[in-house]
């Protein structure tokens, strides 16, 4: 089976790491960056089955949904979000995973496998 493709955005030194070997752990082949690497409308062509991303999300999000992103995208965020900007991110089918958060909900999130995680 071929893995799927992640990209991952995120700044937090200590949490990349982190957050690469749970997605690879899920089975995904990721990229990461420490900041948004082209613009959304490009991002959203290059065939990700997931972009997970932390700070800033709104429009991000939004512009990869303007630009037909079918993948999923996953917000996780420890950033004190509105009402509004927390549903804004739900309506345009995004995950929104506020920190802390556990590695069954980062998996439930992106879909891993039942069994991956399952004995920890």
């Amino acid at each position: 089976m071929d893995n799927r493709r992640a990209l991952l955005i995120e700044d937090h030194l200590t949490v990349r790491p982190y957050m690469i070997e749970v997605l690879r752990l899920a089975g995904y082949d990721v990229t990461d960056s420490p900041h948004v690497p082209r613009p959304a409308e490009e991002l959203a062509t290059e065939g990700w089955d997931l972009i997970m991303l932390d700070s800033g999300a709104l429009p991000i999000v939004q512009a990869l949904r303007a630009a037909n992103h079918e993948g999923k995208i996953v917000v996780a965020t420890g950033a004190d979000l509105s009402a509004e900007e927390s549903r804004s991110i739900e309506e345009h089918d995004a995950i929104l995973l506020r920190k802390p958060f556990s590695l069954a909900d980062v998996l439930g999130a992106v879909d891993a496998p039942e069994s991956v995680g399952a004995s920890r």
